[in-house]
């Protein structure tokens, strides 16, 4: 490879991770293109040195077969035609995506820069917007969220999902806790997601499991959180709160139960549970259980923890504290994915399959102590 190929493919990977942490869906056109058009550059311009796990492809196959099957044989599925049937192909197949990276580091190194350009965004325009003046009801009034059309064009619990993600990408690389940190953990914390601070707790506890002498500076940090937050009760009520969902879960559920062996096939939420105000899953698995039954459920369960744990079955040491803050992350994902549609959604099927594919090995690089 000549000196400027090089220099330039690792640019492009650098900017593809840094274009791959910005989420824009919410809630109209271009429905998630924009993702498919990065993963298809990446597909391109790493041709000729992808290379394929065959079970994962296997496991890939059947599960798009029993979806499709599930479509076809429900009439509830036909009549939405063929969107659901490309949106699973497609979506499916994107597991295999991580594997057209090659200078992993410098997608990592992008993505995480451009987390951080997100956090100071999230925070300018916290205060730029007025949102101080409400105090803790931004994080409990809708009206007065930044969410939406005005700032941020997409769900708050996707676009600060990259924000937790660099987070366990700056453990695994042995970065002290700081102020960077301190700024991306508001951030999140002001998206108002309860699953993303799940994240953020679930990254400080093994800081401070493996830095013991960090616990001083990390309860500095928590005491300034809740100083700057006053009132902690509405907090807490929004963080334990389950009911919301309950609902809609035992709703699916009893509908799964009508067709339990291959669901319902490419159906909306309201076609199983006409009651619910909801039109989104809020749960991955449920969603594939609905949709495409027992069989389609545990062949995405095995697919999804086949992709995660196969590294570890190959000698890849486990009790090294980097190995164990890469396999938090990795849990993170999938135990996010029970209450967030975060593993059918196109940005973090990527993401996730990134991970698995570059391993601790291609987050770090030959350097430890990068952004």
């Amino acid at each position: 490879m000549r000196i400027g190929t090089f220099f330039s493919v690792r640019l492009f990977f650098l900017l593809s991770g840094a274009l791959i942490a910005i989420f824009y869906a919410h809630p109209a056109p271009p429905f998630y293109l924009f993702v498919f058009f990065v993963i298809s550059l990446c597909f391109l311009v790493n041709l000729s040195k992808i290379k394929v796990d065959v079970v994962l492809l296997f496991l890939i196959f059947i599960l798009v077969s029993v979806s499709i099957l599930s479509v076809i044989v429900n009439s509830s599925g036909v009549h939405q035609g063929l969107v659901p049937v490309v949106g699973v192909v497609l979506g499916y197949f994107l597991f295999l995506s991580g594997a057209f990276l090659t200078f992993n580091e410098y997608f990592w190194r992008g993505f995480s820069v451009s987390s951080l350009v997100l956090s100071f965004l999230i925070l300018f325009f916290y205060f730029f917007s007025g949102s101080t003046s409400f105090g803790f009801g931004v994080f409990y009034i809708p009206e007065f969220r930044m969410w939406g059309d005005e700032y941020f064009s997409d769900w708050p619990n996707y676009i600060g999902f990259p924000l937790v993600i660099s987070l366990f990408l700056r453990r695994i690389r042995l970065i002290k806790f700081g102020m960077i940190d301190v700024m991306i953990v508001s951030a999140i914390l002001l998206t108002t997601s309860r699953v993303l601070m799940f994240g953020v707790f679930l990254v400080l506890m093994l800081y401070v499991l493996f830095e013991k002498k960090s616990l001083l500076f990390f309860v500095v940090v928590s005491c300034f959180l809740a100083i700057f937050y006053l009132d902690l009760e509405p907090f807490f009520d929004r963080l334990t709160k389950f009911n919301d969902r309950s609902h809609l879960y035992s709703g699916l559920v009893e509908g799964w139960l009508v067709n339990p062996l291959l669901g319902w096939g490419g159906v909306k939420v309201s076609d199983v549970f006409p009651e619910t105000y909801y039109d989104s899953y809020h749960n991955s698995y449920l969603e594939v259980l609905v949709k495409s039954g027992v069989v389609g459920f545990g062949i995405y369960v095995a697919l999804i923890l086949y992709l995660a744990l196969s590294p570890y079955f190959k000698g890849r040491p486990l009790f090294h504290k980097q190995e164990l803050y890469f396999l938090a992350c990795l849990m993170f994902v999938i135990a996010a994915s029970f209450f967030q549609n975060y593993l059918k959604h196109p940005h973090v099927i990527f993401i996730f399959s990134a991970l698995c594919h570059s391993g601790v090995k291609g987050v770090v690089g030959r350097n430890e102590k990068k952004l």
